[in-house]
Formats: C-alpha cells, sequence, structure tokens
C-alpha cells in the first residue's frame, strides 16, 4: 500500500509519467523533493487535503522527509483521514502521555498471541496536521 500510495503521489504531485514507487538515494523522486531544489508549488490532489500537503511540503523543508513518503505514510496509516480520532489533527494515531493533550478514542489493539480487542486510548491532540 506505502508503494502504490508513493506511485500515486509521483504521478499526481511530481508529474512522472513512469512511477516507481521509491523514494532511493539519488533518485528522481529524492532530487525532485529535497530542499536544495528550487520550492515546489503541490497543486490540490483529489484525496489528499491540502492541509496535508502543505504539512507534506513543510516536513521536506524542515526534516527532508520527502513529501512523497508523508502523503503515502498519511494514506496509509489514517486511510485516507477516514481513521484519524476526530478532533485530533493525528493522522498517524500517535498515543498521548500522561499530561499531553488527548483525545479518547476506541482502538483495535492485538495482543502478543495475536488476538484482537478493542479499548479506549488517549491519542496526542496536535493544533493542526502540520
Amino acid at each position: 500500500q506505502t508503494v502504490a500510495s508513493i506511485r500515486r503521489a509521483q504521478t499526481l504531485l511530481l508529474g512522472m509519467a513512469a512511477p516507481d514507487g521509491l523514494v532511493s538515494p539519488g533518485g528522481p523522486t529524492l532530487r525532485a523533493l529535497m530542499p536544495t531544489t528550487p520550492p515546489m508549488t503541490l497543486p490540490a490532489v483529489p484525496g489528499y487535503p491540502d492541509d496535508v500537503i502543505a504539512a507534506a511540503r513543510d516536513a521536506r523543508r524542515q526534516w527532508q522527509v520527502p513529501a512523497s513518503v508523508s502523503l503515502a505514510q498519511w494514506a496509509l496509516e489514517s486511510g485516507h483521514g477516514a481513521h484519524m480520532p476526530l478532533g485530533s489533527n493525528n493522522p498517524f494515531g500517535i498515543k498521548a502521555r500522561a499530561g499531553e493533550p488527548s483525545v479518547t478514542s476506541r482502538t483495535r489493539e492485538v495482543n502478543a498471541q495475536g488476538q484482537e480487542y478493542y479499548i479506549e486510548a488517549p491519542f496526542r491532540k496536535f493544533d493542526s496536521v502540520a
């Protein structure tokens, strides 16, 4: 799913005719997304909200995380935003530690024996997706 999401981002955001789903050192995707390249304009893309695209662009600038990787991870982790705890701005399902802002949400867990169960858990609440 991650490779498919990277391919989609390569096609839609970078205009690659033959997306390979790779973000390799020295490869075309990484070269296009590294901060040494001129700033790129990321268009609105169906399935990717503007705030998520902006956060991916900011992560590229600040942390050198390719935007395609952030977008692919967002799509995979949150089911394109459908599984994000309400009011959390937390698409990656980060659990809250004691004293951190949080929202409580029902979540599926898996124990060491592979058995699934559901609990109410505190998820970290952020001011924005960025």
